[in-house]
């Protein structure tokens, strides 16, 4: 997955699915683009500000990473919170 989003206004939502295998390490990524933006992950369901698994924010930066050494099998949510454009989401297995 590598979607590109547009511009997203302030406090925008993106979200976006991942079917991950069981044992192989999963990495979550945002990439370029000017912004602040915070992505989370969540298995099984999508993630909210109060309820998520996986939480990176890295102040000030639209690269952020999640690395995941021992997934489950099955869907991981993922949300993309901030002000931000141009951003390239990116997860590998």
């Amino acid at each position: 997955m590598a979607p590109t989003s547009p511009a997203w206004p302030p406090t925008a939502r993106a979200r976006f699915r991942f079917e991950a295998q069981a044992g192989r390490t999963l990495t979550l990524m945002t990439l370029a683009g000017p912004g602040n933006v915070t992505l989370l992950a969540r298995y099984g369901a999508p993630p909210t500000s109060t309820d998520d698994a996986f939480r990176s924010a890295r102040a000030g930066s639209n690269i952020e990473t999640i690395r995941i050494t021992a997934p489950q099998a099955g869907t991981y949510d993922l949300q993309l919170s901030g002000s931000y454009t141009g951003l390239t989401v990116v997860a590998r297995q």
